[in-house]
């Protein structure tokens, strides 16, 4: 456990800058939550701000500006004035706000994130940061309109839609459920960028997104979480998420923590952990 953190910690870009600064950041994060419960108050990027409960994502802010510097570099580079932008697993709203600066007063971001404690936060950060581009959706994205359970852990970040094969779990509560699908036809709006990161569901996402993959001149490019562990949890690989990019005409890349987009090459994908995207449109800076 101590030498995969220590292995995590050296990989970090501002580690790898700074590391004495990186090391004090750390140590000043978990005293912090020792000494006060109140939401952190964080700076995201250059020009954002967002009040964070303790998680991953938030102690990633404080390290290194982003937690994913290259998700947010890509929504950057990919995203433009007028476009759309869906977050499906939103939590406290940091790559909302990312999108919001970029889609501007003419684009719309549609936001989604179930868990009430969070949400508030995510209504929070929209209305301190004054982006009026940003609508708020308290549903988890599934299969099918209706309620599942959601198991609660110690980090927000972490929670997760419950595979109906597990068993209540010690805390969870019950949340509305809708389809990309389901959403895409109430708005008439197809997206032009998605974003998934719902600890293990992205199966479900994609299974209820089939209509938009069939898009073809409009069809959305994705950014899904690949992770191994979490696919386990739903009884599934996760090789099956880019097996069904690929049977919808889809394009799939590893963004990479330099933010090159490495075409996947079939077959090397099972022990990986990281983001992919998919994309029906060809992109000019792939790494080779």
């Amino acid at each position: 456990m101590l030498s995969a953190r220590i292995s995590r910690l050296r990989r970090r870009s501002d580690f790898q800058q700074h590391p004495l600064a990186a090391i004090r950041r750390r140590l000043w994060w978990h005293l912090r939550w020792r000494l006060s419960s109140r939401p952190w108050r964080l700076r995201i990027g250059d020009d954002l701000e967002g009040y964070s409960p303790k998680s991953g994502p938030g102690a990633l802010i404080y390290f290194q500006g982003y937690s994913e510097p290259s998700t947010a570099r890509f929504l950057k580079e990919f995203l433009r004035k007028g476009m759309c932008f869906w977050d499906v697993g939103a939590h406290f709203g940091e790559y909302s706000l990312v999108a919001s600066q970029c889609v501007g007063e003419t684009g719309t971001v549609e936001a989604f994130e179930p868990q009430p404690a969070v949400y508030s936060y995510l209504l929070r950060n929209v209305e301190a940061n004054r982006a009026p581009n940003i609508r708020l959706h308290p549903q988890a994205i599934s299969d099918v309109f209706g309620t599942a359970e959601l198991s609660l852990l110690h980090d927000p970040s972490l929670a997760y839609l419950t595979p109906p094969d597990r068993g209540r779990s010690v805390s969870s509560l019950q949340v509305q459920t809708i389809s990309l699908d389901q959403f895409h036809r109430s708005t008439g709006t197809a997206p032009n960028l998605i974003k998934v990161d719902v600890e293990g569901a992205e199966h479900l996402v994609l299974e209820g997104s089939k209509d938009l993959m069939a898009l073809e001149q409009s069809a959305p490019t994705w950014i899904v979480e690949y992770e191994p562990d979490n696919c386990e949890r739903f009884r599934y690989q996760a090789e099956d998420l880019i097996n069904c990019f690929a049977q919808h005409g889809y394009a799939t890349y590893w963004l990479t923590d330099q933010s090159y987009l490495v075409p996947i090459v079939p077959g090397e994908s099972k022990e990986i952990v990281g983001n992919v995207v998919a994309s029906k449109t060809s992109f000019t800076s792939v790494s080779a």
